[in-house]
């Protein structure tokens, strides 16, 4: 005599992979099997229904980003591959996977996560958003150019007459980028009260070497400026000094 189904269980067990590991990819094949209990109360025999494959990962908090799956959130787990500082595990990743071209310009969400070489921003902001797939802190992205006010930017010559820069700064050659590269504005990230440049893989402010100097026509004090927006681009707020470095 068959008795009818009234109740059923299933049970998978995840890896523990301990407090400091965060940022875990781990494939898994799971093998389902059912039990039923029946009338008199007993339950029968596990048995073997189907195998299934998953992707587990490991994050070090509720994302801020989503909780549900993301290519960031595998893009992310990639680089940090259960590193404890998955941060620094990120900001290296990026800057080995994607060429970096001071040139380029590519800052879509739903693109951001595929392109190949980028711009300073680019390579910042997928930083950032890296980050916020694995934690509940999402990541500042910075810009900083030099000027003698924050709301315009001193500008020099930089190898030709009609070609104007903010800055020079200590950073090796990398890819597009010559060795102390001049740049308009460079774009890192503020993370746990640490500054990141995935551009690089480098952590800290690139140190400024060259910027704007004080002359007759320009008797002020450029410094670095740090802003959350892009440097102001009109002429109205630019400051051309008729200087050209020697580089």
């Amino acid at each position: 005599m068959a008795f009818p189904l009234i109740a059923g269980e299933a049970w998978y067990f995840l890896p523990n992979y301990g407090q400091d590991v965060r940022g875990v990819e781990t494939p898994q094949e799971v093998n389902w099997q059912y039990r039923t209990r029946r009338l008199s109360g007993a339950w029968g025999d596990w048995v073997s229904m189907n195998t299934s494959s998953h992707i587990l990962y490991t994050v070090d908090s509720t994302p801020a980003a989503s909780t549900l799956y993301d290519l960031g959130l595998d893009k992310a787990c990639r680089y940090a591959n259960g590193a404890s500082d998955f941060a620094s595990a990120i900001n290296q990743g990026i800057a080995t996977d994607i060429y970096y071209d001071p040139g380029a310009y590519h800052i879509h969400n739903l693109y951001i996560y595929s392109f190949e070489s980028g711009e300073c921003c680019c390579n910042s902001y997928l930083f950032s958003i890296l980050i916020s797939h694995i934690t509940l802190q999402t990541p500042s992205v910075i810009y900083c150019w030099s000027s003698c006010n924050p709301e315009i930017v001193c500008l020099f010559k930089y190898k030709y007459d009609n070609n104007f820069v903010s800055f020079r700064c200590e950073r090796p050659q990398k890819d597009d980028a010559e060795d102390n590269p001049h740049f308009w504005f460079h774009v890192e990230a503020s993370y746990n009260n640490l500054i990141y440049d995935p551009s690089y893989g480098k952590t800290g402010w690139a140190t400024f070497t060259e910027i704007a100097p004080e002359i007759a026509i320009h008797p002020y004090k450029a410094v670095m400026q740090k802003s959350s927006a892009l440097p102001p681009n009109d002429d109205a707020h630019k400051h051309e000094v008729n200087w050209k470095c020697s580089h």
